[in-house]
């Protein structure tokens, strides 16, 4: 089962790149110098899924700019990603790539299909890798429940903070419930602040 703090399991498999209208085949850990965001979405030319990528596309350029690398993934194959792309109004301008697991293996090592009467299908799950290759965050919902990207982004920049702020023996940095900036985490002193929140 994946795990939050488990090495990520890594893949290798083509992608479609649409600001470069490019196919390439990629390694996940390729990007352990980066963070990684993984969207699985149940299929292309599907509605919520659409509008998922699309809203992801609107916070993609500040993943960027914080080390992160943003990748959708579905077991559509390359070529169904490219056209959905192409005619898809939410899907217009596409600012990161679309990963080919039309054999399934990667959404199974995610543990991400679900096997309902006989017919497989693609669970709507994020996943945050931290530089390391470390699961460091899973979000999975209903099919019909579309994603919260700037909740996404919000829970993203909060374990990019703890990550660079990392804890000692005694002392360590939490974000608490209900947090809205980065200036809402608490430095904790153990035994000081034993008792007192």
């Amino acid at each position: 089962m994946l795990k939050i703090n488990m090495p990520a399991p890594d893949f290798s498999s083509r992608a479609y790149f649409p600001e470069k209208k490019q196919i390439k085949r990629i390694e996940l850990k390729d990007y352990f110098d980066k963070w990684v965001i993984l969207s699985f979405h149940p299929g292309d030319f599907t509605f919520v899924c659409a509008t998922d990528l699309g809203a992801f596309n609107n916070i993609v350029q500040t993943l960027k700019e914080n080390n992160a690398f943003m990748l959708g993934i579905s077991i559509d194959s390359i070529y169904v990603h490219k056209m959905w792309i192409d005619t898809s109004k939410s899907m217009k301008d596409l600012k990161f790539p679309i990963l080919d697991d039309s054999n399934q293996k990667i959404c199974k090592a995610y543990e991400v299909i679900n096997d309902n009467d006989d017919v497989s299908d693609l669970e709507r799950v994020t996943v945050i890798i931290n530089p390391e290759g470390i699961v460091k965050y899973i979000e999975k919902a209903d099919p019909r429940l579309g994603k919260d990207a700037n909740q996404i982004l919000h829970k993203f920049l909060g374990l990019k903070y703890l990550y660079e702020h990392q804890s000692t023996k005694n002392k360590f940095i939490v974000l608490p419930a209900n947090w809205e900036k980065l200036d809402d985490a608490l430095n904790i002193e153990i035994p000081r602040d034993i008792g007192k929140i």
